[in-house]
């Protein structure tokens, strides 16, 4: 899954937002399917709300979850402006 995006995204960069967002609704219906059961989302999103952290920082910025309002990948910033808000980390 993760190779077929990357594929897409740097075969055609101009299409790179819509195979992003693909990939965002997929997850989000899946999130909401009673059958998958992932809770990576769910976690982070509890994370984000009991501690009001506002940036992710994961493995890559491509599976970063786009209800924070900062993405990081290391020092590297995906989107947002970083702050000294709470930190979510996923490694």
């Amino acid at each position: 899954m993760a190779d077929d995006l990357l594929t897409q995204v740097f075969s055609d960069p101009t299409q790179f937002h819509i195979h992003l967002e693909g990939r965002i609704s997929l997850q989000a219906s899946l999130d909401k399917a009673p059958i998958y059961r992932s809770f990576s989302w769910q976690v982070l999103r509890q994370a984000m709300e009991v501690f009001g952290a506002k940036t992710y920082i994961g493995e890559t910025g491509l599976t970063a979850p786009p209800f924070f309002l900062i993405a990081r990948w290391g020092a590297n910033v995906t989107w947002g402006v970083i702050d000294d808000s709470p930190i979510a980390a996923d490694w």
